[in-house]
């Protein structure tokens, strides 16, 4: 007779994590899975939207700076070259690749994304007025 309570127990406990499962995977189908890793900046459990920004975000956040013989000749950042990231296909393709239904690995794995295929534009305009600048200030020493 208390046989009985223990299978419906396992059988509760069983039908639990068939549906944490099931509920996981449904959930990574249009997110990044845990530990998706792009340069520094964690991605997991994002849309390709949410990483679109945050990537968006973050090329804002860095300064480009130009050197000559070890010291600083000036430094901008690329909203000063009107920057923009192209990375709608590139976050998509890194979506399409990851299987949803491996998302309890994921979480002792991980991914590592390689950026080498975001296109990253600017204004050449703007690139040659920071430069043009920099050349006058330069040369006026």
């Amino acid at each position: 007779m208390k046989k009985k309570p223990l299978i419906f127990t396992g059988i509760g406990i069983l039908t639990l994590l068939i549906l944490a499962y099931f509920g996981g995977s449904n959930y990574y189908d249009s997110r990044f899975l845990p530990n998706t890793i792009m340069g520094e900046k964690e991605l997991s459990g994002l849309t390709i939207d949410e990483a679109k920004r945050v990537i968006t975000q973050d090329l804002h956040t860095h300064t480009i700076t130009v050197t000559e013989d070890e010291e600083t000749v000036t430094t901008f950042t690329p909203l000063d070259l009107d920057a923009k990231v192209d990375s709608d296909a590139f976050l998509k393709k890194v979506k399409n690749e990851q299987n949803n239904w491996t998302w309890p690995i994921a979480f002792f794995k991980g991914e590592k994304v390689e950026t080498s295929e975001i296109a990253v534009q600017f204004d050449e305009a703007a690139l040659e007025k920071n430069l043009a600048a920099v050349s006058r200030t330069y040369n006026a020493q």
